[in-house]
């Protein structure tokens, strides 16, 4: 079994593939219906504690 990457796991989950930080942000709004800004600064945190 393979190892699979954050970015694998948010390309996957969002069907974004690029940035992973845009990812988790469309992500959010998409499935979630977050605030724009939440989900920005939430990404923001989330790729700055994993990356």
């Amino acid at each position: 079994m393979g190892e699979k990457s954050l970015a694998d796991f948010v390309d996957y989950l969002t069907g974004f593939e690029g940035n992973i930080q845009e990812g988790i942000e469309k992500g959010l709004i998409k499935y979630l219906h977050v605030n724009k800004n939440v989900a920005y600064w939430a990404a923001k945190t989330v790729v700055f504690i994993f990356f």
